[in-house]
């Protein structure tokens, strides 16, 4: 069985879940050098709820935000490597979220709102997972949560990691 899933499809699979008491967590993001705060990450959210699902965001969300020389993996790859680790329940594509290399962040954030308010209403996970140094949407994100009426809950990681991070120190060598 295949953790890759479609927002439909998890849909039903997050209903029936609450409908058996389970919690669901949902966590998103770009994931595109899976590293060591990734995982605490997964671990975390594993703690606080049941049932772990994944967003990923789309290669062309992640070149419009991080520049035209990322992702490094794609969407696709990066869903299959975050399907193998076992704190992960299931995973999904994030799409629609589509703007402009030259946007500016106002019209960035705007869309993605749009996008991510959808998505949490057609899930209604229990809780949305963040991790507020990772997250540059983290304060808009808690307050769309409280419009919805799903927990917020933080993660302050223990390590200073990041994929951008990661990516600078293999470029200067």
């Amino acid at each position: 069985m295949s953790k890759i899933k479609t927002l439909s499809k998890l849909k039903k699979i997050c209903q029936e879940s609450k409908r058996k008491g389970k919690k669901v967590g949902l966590i998103t993001g770009c994931f595109d050098i899976l590293h060591l705060g990734h995982i605490d990450l997964f671990h975390f959210a594993r703690k606080h709820v049941d049932l772990v699902i994944v967003g990923v965001e789309s290669d062309e969300y992640i070149k419009a935000l991080k520049g035209k020389k990322r992702p490094i993996f794609s969407q696709k790859e990066r869903m299959q490597m975050l399907a193998e680790q076992e704190s992960v329940d299931y995973i999904f594509p994030i799409k629609g979220v589509k703007f402009s290399t030259n946007a500016k962040m106002e019209q960035k954030k705007s869309v993605t709102k749009s996008i991510h308010i959808k998505m949490m209403r057609t899930l209604k996970p229990t809780a949305l997972i963040v991790c507020p140094a990772a997250d540059r949407f983290w304060r808009r994100k808690k307050k769309e949560t409280k419009e919805i009426g799903i927990d917020f809950i933080s993660f302050l990681k223990k390590r200073n990691q990041s994929s951008s991070k990661i990516i600078q120190l293999l470029s200067k060598k």
